[in-house]
């Protein structure tokens, strides 16, 4: 399943907010505005002036490397955490979730969850992946052909009003009042960000100076209509070898403040044993 054979319910033009559909080999609204079908499975929605508002997504370095640690197990809590909550909500629900996926990057998160949202009649509904990095999603949809991934702004998300059950965004810059206006009632968002451990050795290896985190994710507190549901912590040891080191830090904005030479310090004292210090947020869209 992919971009190119599938519904595409709640997806919508960005610049004119029409509905879109399949023309051949691109998405058109009935303005007339068109954009592209990649023959790997994406859809390319992301304006020329969206681009250069906001960063462009990672880089093929950056998507390699969060390809390697994320199959070597790196973000496995995060994964677990997010896929529960989403399957919980499915289960209270007594339906499928529509999922979206705020700087999917690779798909890992939104692939993992869906995976568990087989209902009782055996129905899991795609979800959404948005990023803006047309390299990670040509890797996501490559590996990954039953959700729709879009390149697209987490700050003007393509998709209509109430059209989402449950959106994610682990790591990731997303607009707030976005993720509030695509949510349904009832919907979650799940909202995953490093703790105040967060490897918190390599932090110490790399700088002189380590400051604090804060305290995770507070984007959507005091939004109307939003309301707080669940909080939660998750933190373990992870050894690092020298291969796995070097995709942590090659996945994270670490990687621009090391240079070549502390990174092979760095590879050179493994394996080392880091601390992976996740926090968790839920909160319930309840109406205003």
């Amino acid at each position: 399943m992919s971009v190119a054979d599938t519904e595409l319910p709640g997806l919508r033009c960005p610049a004119c907010r029409l509905p879109l559909d399949r023309d051949a080999g691109s998405l058109r609204c009935a303005t007339g505005h068109t954009f592209d079908l990649a023959r790997q499975g994406y859809a390319h929605l992301l304006l020329s002036k969206q681009s250069s508002a906001h960063d462009s997504g990672d880089d093929g370095e950056m998507v390699r490397a969060r390809r390697a640690a994320l199959s070597a197990g790196y973000y496995a809590p995060v994964v677990d955490a997010v896929s529960d909550l989403v399957s919980g909500w499915a289960e209270r629900a007594g339906r499928p979730a529509r999922l979206l996926d705020l700087g999917c990057g690779e798909g890992t998160v939104l692939r993992e969850a869906t995976e568990r949202l087989l209902d009782q009649d055996g129905v899991r509904l795609p979800g959404y992946g948005v990023d803006a990095s047309k390299r990670a999603l040509r890797s996501a949809a490559g590996s990954d052909k039953r959700n729709l991934y879009v390149v697209a702004s987490t700050y003007d998300l393509p998709l209509d009003d109430a059209s989402i059950d449950v959106a994610v965004k682990v790591f990731s810059p997303a607009a707030a009042g976005e993720v509030v206006r695509v949510l349904r009632q009832d919907g979650i968002a799940i909202a995953v960000n490093p703790g105040a451990d967060h490897l918190i050795e390599l932090r110490e290896r790399m700088y002189e100076t380590v400051t604090s985190r804060p305290p995770g994710d507070t984007a959507l507190q005091g939004l109307p209509g939003m309301h707080p549901l669940h909080r939660g912590e998750h933190a373990r040891g992870v050894v690092l070898h020298a291969e796995l080191l070097r995709a942590v830090v090659g996945m994270t904005p670490y990687r621009w403040s090391v240079s070549p030479a502390q990174l092979d310090a760095l590879a050179a004292a493994a394996p080392l044993t880091v601390t992976t210090h996740f926090v968790v947020t839920v909160h319930v869209a309840m109406g205003s």
